[in-house]
């Protein structure tokens, strides 16, 4: 009887695995705030439901912001040592999985595309004081957005052909854009996608060091011979 409660509970953990989460994202630029909208369910039990608006940033507010990060940086002449032994260790993961980008590629090429997007819908309405430079803003605009929407398609699992739009306002100056993008993705293709790539760094940085503590050693890690 134990067997077959464990049997079953493996199998529902399996199951549980496999059943595809539903995401929503919806964002808005519209002056002088930008919404932002996150909505997650699973099997309709678990709903996670997120909203920001953040105030649009000027160019004034973000050279201030700069300026005064880059001040605080120079101020701080010795930094915090676990700040520093962390950054080291960012550097040092990103630098493993970019000398090994050629076979993490394949790992997170198949990742995305276990992301399937049910609806993708992008608007934008572009306004400015004369019709000629809204006509070419427009025109701009339709070529960025087709550049991105075709690499998007090329990533992920389109279910629905994409929808576009730019909306030329020959009336008053504006800019305003919505995206909605509705998507499933399974929890179990995630995680083995996630492992492999985590077993490929950790066995990139044991090469590495292997490497470095070999006199002369080759690409492989093994000592280089003089004959």
């Amino acid at each position: 009887m134990l067997w077959w409660l464990l049997l079953l509970v493996v199998l529902l953990g399996v199951i549980l695995l496999f059943v595809p989460i539903q995401f929503e994202f919806r964002y808005e630029h519209d002056q002088p705030v930008e919404r932002v909208q996150l909505f997650i369910r699973y099997l309709y039990l678990i709903r996670v439901q997120k909203r920001w608006v953040i105030p649009t940033p000027s160019i004034d507010s973000l050279l201030s912001a700069l300026l005064t990060n880059l001040a605080q940086e120079t101020q701080q002449t010795h930094p915090n040592e676990k700040e520093r032994v962390k950054r080291k260790k960012q550097l040092y993961y990103l630098t493993t999985l970019w000398s090994h980008f050629d076979q993490a590629e394949p790992l997170l090429l198949t990742l995305l595309r276990k992301i399937a997007v049910r609806e993708f819908t992008w608007t934008t309405s572009i306004g400015m004081r004369d019709a000629a430079h809204t006509a070419m803003a427009c025109g701009m605009a339709w070529r960025v957005k087709s550049a991105i929407v075709g690499l998007t398609t090329q990533l992920f699992s389109f279910r629905k052909s994409p929808f576009i739009g730019v909306i030329p306002n020959y009336h008053i100056p504006n800019f305003t854009t919505k995206l909605s993008w509705i998507g499933t993705v399974s929890i179990g293709n995630t995680m083995i996608a996630g492992a492999k790539l985590l077993w490929l760094l950790k066995m990139g940085g044991a090469h590495a060091r292997t490497s470095d503590s070999i006199p002369n050693a080759n690409s492989n890690g093994k000592s280089q011979g003089n004959g």
